[in-house]
């Protein structure tokens, strides 16, 4: 969009809400230039939320300051061409660690004082990348301190993992505490239990797209799910479903995305769909509650 028509666009109060929700969900998949990109068209509009437009403002200084390499041009073709963008990413972390051996420092100390969250989870994805001897202790004590956003919690617990954190872990959700194992934690989607695998993978395999791209979004609110669930009664719920009710759980979860992204969704055909008889039908009621508890705690300016 060109930037006179930019200068025109007014955002109004539940416009703002919606892009606050995108800015948060490119985040949480690493899609920082994307986000670059957004807050600069964020930006270039009027709104009357000066508080919106200063956490906007701030956020994206942070990462020009914190990622200058994302506002850099790409490189010449052919150079770094068979590197992928997280191993580049990976690279120039360690090169700018290098650099600044005050940079981990920078980061850490976002987690030790009151933040934005926004800045916290471009923080925790560069952690991933680095060292420091009070990384572990900084990540665990931040986690154990605060309710999180479910991604962000995830996040964290797998990056304690991977650093191979072992041992239990209190986390804060929805006002309860819960005791988690740090070894139960997926490294990734891959790592995911069986009954999560195939819930996902009956969804994929179902025709009801309909002319919408739902692999990519489902993927992506799957991820998002996972994170929302672990870790709580949901989720042992849904790892000790018998095999025929993963249907329920499917047709629900289907049920949620197409409602959340065009507004409206046949229940009738989606559970002819997936085949959701009377005796599935408790397993069915079950999880649309769940998956709307779901929706509303990350698409608020949706649902």
């Amino acid at each position: 969009m060109a930037a006179n028509n930019q200068e025109k666009i007014y955002l109004l109060p539940q416009t703002i809400g919606y892009y606050q929700q995108e800015l948060t969900r490119l985040l949480e998949f690493e899609r920082y230039r994307e986000t670059m990109e957004m807050l600069q068209f964020l930006l270039s509009c009027d709104t009357s939320d000066l508080k919106a437009r200063d956490e906007w403002q701030s956020l994206l200084e942070w990462m020009q300051t914190m990622i200058p390499e994302l506002h850099m041009p790409p490189p010449p073709e052919g150079q770094e061409q068979d590197l992928t963008e997280d191993e580049l990413f990976y690279i120039h972390m360690k090169e700018k660690a290098e650099r600044e051996p005050e940079y981990v420092e920078k980061l850490l100390a976002v987690f030790e004082r009151p933040d934005s969250w926004d800045k916290q989870v471009l923080a925790l994805e560069q952690l991933r990348y680095l060292q420091h001897p009070r990384l572990r202790d900084v990540l665990r004590k931040w986690l154990e301190s605060q309710p999180l956003p479910p991604i962000l919690q995830f996040r964290t617990l797998q990056i304690l993992k991977a650093r191979g954190e072992s041992g239990s872990i209190k986390i804060k959700r929805g006002g309860k505490l819960y005791v988690v194992d740090i070894s139960d934690v997926p490294a990734g989607s891959e790592d995911y239990p069986r009954a999560l695998k195939e819930i996902f993978q009956r969804v994929i395999r179902s025709d009801m797209n309909s002319g919408f791209p739902l692999e990519a979004f489902a993927e992506e609110t799957w991820s998002e799910f996972v994170a929302y669930a672990f870790g709580t009664p949901v989720y042992i719920e849904i790892l000790a479903e018998k095999p025929e009710a993963r249907d329920a759980w499917a047709a629900a979860f289907h049920y949620m995305l197409l409602l959340t992204s065009q507004g409206s969704a046949s229940m009738e055909e989606i559970k002819d769909i997936y085949g959701i008889t009377e005796a599935l039908e408790v397993r069915w009621e079950r999880a649309l509650r769940v998956f709307r508890d779901f929706a509303k705690a990350v698409f608020p300016s949706i649902t």
